[in-house]
């Protein structure tokens, strides 16, 4: 299914009259279907502590507009966003006006180079060929995964979706990749052939410490030190490998396995797909082996929310599915059919509201975890809440 590519003329025109801000910097850029943010961060940290001053641009915020954009480490902050977006408003309107990520996409490009910094990471919106941040000319590339998401935009099959992650390889410059599965390696190794880039598969899992867990991180670690090493070879960084592995190992994001409260014990992850909710019950058995947890639950319409509950309720005691006063989310209702469905003895609850839901999940949890998941966008809302119980 060809993608739209007004969108990436549109963010050329508004960067040209800008004056090309991603022009003065090196960039890395990283799409996949999941894992480019952590894996994104972990690059930018190894890179800030080899010592070179270190932008990231990241999508969706978890909790605040501003987690979107940082320079090593330091997320921009509200006035600086505003005066950036202000700089540039005069460009994002008119008869063909910007969309919001593009213009949060300028706005980071105009601070770093405000910030004077040395590298960018930049992860990709949807897809990568056709995503507004496509216009940089990378050093390195990253595809994380590919998996069957915004089908409706990037599909219907996967190889379609490999295909357009891949757009982001440069000619001459390391596209790095894990071991895909056969037909869609063969997919973005014809791509990457065709472009002209270098492709580059991780060949093994990172071995150092983690903070956050799951073998789905030991893989978002390894790409992230492959692009270390592949830039150092191409010369260039010069990096500090024990210095570099200590940062990516040390990473964690908001809403990826992030403890929100202690007492009760409750776990955030924004995992939206059936194959990162199979990552994150794993990722909980490795941290906390048999014990029961409580469960949390709500995602949008038009995800496969069977698909994802099939991997959570494995562990579940109980289930609650709040109403989150999104109109383009999954009625609690449904989601507590489909939980019965799959397991007939599960408890699902369907309460109400967002306060209702953590109470009843506190008072009914005793002493058992709380897991909280299926969107980024209900981690603010809950964990504003459970924080207060």
């Amino acid at each position: 299914m060809p993608m739209d590519s007004s969108k990436m003329r549109r963010m050329e025109r508004i960067a040209a009259l800008c004056g090309n801000p991603e022009r003065s910097f090196r960039t890395v850029h990283v799409a996949g279907t999941k894992g480019k943010g952590t894996t994104a961060a972990m690059i930018a940290a190894g890179l800030s502590a080899s010592g070179y001053k270190t932008g990231l641009y990241t999508s969706p915020h978890v909790y605040d507009f501003t987690e979107r954009i940082s320079v090593d480490g330091d997320c921009v902050s509200d006035g600086e966003l505003g005066m950036q977006l202000e700089r540039a408003t005069e460009w994002l309107v008119g008869d063909d006006p910007a969309t919001f990520f593009e213009a949060f996409t300028l706005a980071a490009f105009l601070h770093f180079r405000e910030k004077s910094v040395q590298w960018a990471v930049i992860e990709a919106g949807t897809g990568g060929k056709h995503s507004a941040t496509n216009i940089i000319e990378p050093e390195c590339a990253v595809i994380t995964s590919v998996g069957m998401d915004h089908v409706d935009i990037l599909g219907p099959k996967q190889t379609d979706i490999a295909r357009e992650k891949a757009g982001i390889a440069r000619k001459g410059k390391p596209l790095v990749c894990p071991k895909f599965e056969e037909t869609i390696a063969r997919v973005v190794e014809k791509e990457s052939v065709e472009i002209g880039a270098r492709m580059r598969v991780v060949q093994e899992l990172f071995k150092g410490n983690l903070k956050t867990p799951g073998e789905h991180q030991r893989l978002n670690a390894a790409l992230a030190a492959l692009v270390l090493d592949e830039l150092e070879k191409d010369g260039k960084i010069r990096l500090d490998k024990q210095a570099a592995l200590d940062a990516i190992g040390g990473v964690a994001l908001p809403g990826r396995f992030e403890i929100v409260s202690e007492v009760p014990l409750a776990i955030f992850d924004g995992a939206h797909t059936p194959e990162s909710c199979r990552f994150l019950a794993d990722s909980y058995k490795e941290k906390f082996g048999d014990k029961g947890y409580g469960l949390i639950f709500a995602c949008k319409s038009g995800k496969d929310a069977e698909g994802m509950l099939r991997f959570l309720l494995r562990g579940a005691e109980f289930v609650v599915f709040p109403d989150t006063g999104f109109s383009d989310f999954e009625h609690p209702s449904r989601l507590a059919e489909i939980a019965v469905r799959i397991r007939a003895d599960v408890k699902a609850h369907t309460p109400g509201g967002i306060e209702e839901s953590v109470d009843i999940a506190t008072k009914r949890g005793g002493g058992v975890f709380l897991l909280i998941t299926g969107s980024f966008y209900i981690g603010a809302l809950i964990r504003r809440v459970i924080r207060v119980q």
